[in-house]
Parts: structure tokens; sequence; C-alpha cells
């Protein structure tokens, strides 16, 4: 007889959920969750290729407590709305939390990160510009001034906020979609794709990429 420990039975849960995904038809639209994340890979996951690199349970399950402090902190939360959809011509999300005149993410952050985060003179656009520019391309579709990213403590459930003016960074989010959308017209009219460059996780991205394996036989190592 199998033993199926409490941990089996979560991951044998978390990829069943992942695998009944897995054939649902994609918007075919650019992804604010992305937003600052590798040309090349917002690209491609657009174009809905195929990922080489799948996610593995290991990190299904940092997304699982991700979703239990979303819904933990947002049950303290008064008048608000939550996975409110936000979508353009060429870009679908939903928005986190909606309240009246802000849009506001939650982002669950070890310990390391949120210690650094605390820091004096610590910046927020420089260390995480990709949850910046999608928090804020929210609030502005939705015709909201202020936007704000909640960083919460995974072991201590200590809090930050940083609140942002939406009008203080509307030409990054600008400048972000310009450069996506003149990649994408190049990659439709003649298959060239963006250069590989990582440009979130501190230079790290490419690790937790779903296409690096491709990547790594599209060119040289990087």
């Amino acid at each position: 007889m199998e033993f199926n420990s409490l941990q089996n039975l979560v991951d044998k849960g978390l990829l069943k959920e992942q695998d009944s995904r897995k054939d649902r038809k994609k918007s075919g639209k650019f992804v604010p969750s992305s937003f600052g994340r590798c040309y090349r890979m917002q690209v491609w996951r657009r174009d809905n290729k195929e990922e080489s690199n799948p996610i593995g349970v290991d990190t299904l399950r940092v997304f699982a407590v991700g979703k239990l402090f979303h819904k933990f902190l947002q049950g303290f939360l008064p008048d608000h709305q939550t996975e409110i959809k936000v979508e353009d011509v060429d870009v679908l999300g939903f928005a986190d939390i909606v309240f009246p005149d802000s849009v506001e993410d939650i982002k669950s952050v070890r310990s390391y990160g949120f210690k650094k985060m605390k820091g004096v003179g610590y910046d927020i656009k420089k260390d995480k510009l990709e949850y910046v520019l999608q928090v804020v391309w929210y609030a502005g579709k939705l015709g909201k001034k202020l936007a704000k990213i909640i960083a919460v403590d995974k072991d201590s459930l200590e809090i930050k906020e940083f609140p942002l003016f939406v009008e203080e960074h509307t030409a990054d989010v600008l400048r972000e979609l310009s450069a996506l959308r003149a990649y994408w017209k190049v990659y439709k009219e003649n298959g060239t794709i963006p250069p590989a460059e990582p440009r979130s996780y501190g230079g790290k991205e490419c690790k937790y990429c779903a296409y690096f394996d491709l990547c790594q036989k599209t060119e040289k190592p990087f």
C-alpha cells in the first residue's frame, strides 16, 4: 500500500490543479504580472510558446503560500473588490485589490528580502520595478491616482506599504509597453525574437524562467 504523506497529498493536489489549467485557452495578450521581466519571455508567453521548463512543485508551493497570505490579509480590508479584470487592446490582467481611490497589490516576501525593504533609503522602483509597473498599470487603467504595494514578511506577518502616485510612474509603464509592442510587431512580421535580457530578480531571472532551456538552445549562454 502506497504511503501518502501530507506533503505528497499537497504536492499531488497542486500538480493536479496545474495540469487542469494547461489546456486553458490563453488571451493572446501581454500579462501585467510579467512587466519588467525579460522581453523575450514576455513575447513568447504572449505567443503561447510551449514552455521548456514548466513550473515545478516547489514553485507551486510558493505560489500557494502567496495566495494564502492574500486571502488572509484581504479579510482585514474594508470596502474593497478583488481580482478585478483590467483589459487593454493587447494587455489583460486582474487587479489584486481595488478601493474607490486606489489599487493595491500584496506581495509576500521572505525575511531576508523584507529586511532589505525596511532599510533606510530603500528604493522599490530600483529593486522591484516589476512590482511597480504591474500595480501602476492597473491603477492607471482603472482611473485611480494612487497605487500601493503591500509587502508582508512570510515569517513574522510584519507589513510595509509602498504608496505610489500613478502620474509619477506612468512614463515607466509607457516605456515598457512601447518596447513590448515594438518587439511583438517585429516578431510577428519576421519571427525575430527580442534579446535575452534578464531584468528582474537581481539579474537572476533566467534561473526561474519557464523558457530557460529553449533560450539556451536559441543562442549562446548569457
